[in-house]
């Protein structure tokens, strides 16, 4: 499980239809996108590493998968009674996409907000088609002056609540942005990496 900054979980405030304990969500994502899904009500089935399982599972995930499982998307299913998931969240859209479009339900959504592994990701579009699937890319410094005020509110309400822990990796200096970069780069990380812009 990659943890990403926050910003990186701004979907959660996008999700078209009510979250409720009935929607379900797969996400392809990272620890605080996890808490943040848990906390709007979503049943959470979640998708990481080995070594990131427990993680996962503190964050609020009811299921937890290994994504390299070669019958992942069986899983994902038999972990969602059968049925197939509402809504997907997805960090590595281009290498998953072809897995996303197997367990989406009709009319169901991918929000994708990165694609580093596959940067011109090839879609499986009539599977896609025949579902009606909509894919929703999010980029958080695009968004509407009213989805960053209703970001930035329930970010603020999940804080207030202590439905988020933000683990800290490291703290550079403002003249060490080029570290900071390359350690965000470098992955393996339990927290996020933070610019000091004081001093």
């Amino acid at each position: 499980m990659v943890i990403r900054q926050l910003p990186g979980t701004s979907w959660v405030f996008r999700i078209k239809s009510p979250v409720s304990a009935s929607i379900s969500f797969a996400l392809h994502v990272g620890y605080l996108a996890v808490q943040f899904a848990a906390w709007a009500g979503a049943r959470v089935i979640a998708t990481t590493g080995a070594n990131g399982v427990e993680r996962a599972k503190s964050a609020g995930a009811q299921v937890v998968l290994d994504y390299s499982a070669p019958d992942l998307a069986q899983q994902v299913l038999n972990a969602n009674g059968g049925a197939p998931i509402d809504q997907i969240i997805e960090v590595e859209f281009g290498a998953n996409i072809a897995l996303d479009a197997e367990v989406i339900k009709p009319n169901g959504r991918i929000a994708a907000y990165g694609s580093a592994k596959v940067m011109e990701p090839t879609l499986p579009f009539l599977p896609l088609l025949f579902k009606a699937v909509t894919i929703d890319i999010i980029l958080v410094y695009l968004l509407t002056e009213a989805e960053r005020a209703l970001a930035i509110k329930k970010t603020h309400q999940a804080l207030a609540e202590g439905a988020l822990h933000c683990p800290v990796e490291q703290t550079f200096a403002l003249s060490d942005t080029v570290k900071a970069h390359e350690a965000v780069e470098a992955g393996a990380r339990a927290g996020a990496i933070l610019i000091n812009c004081e001093g």
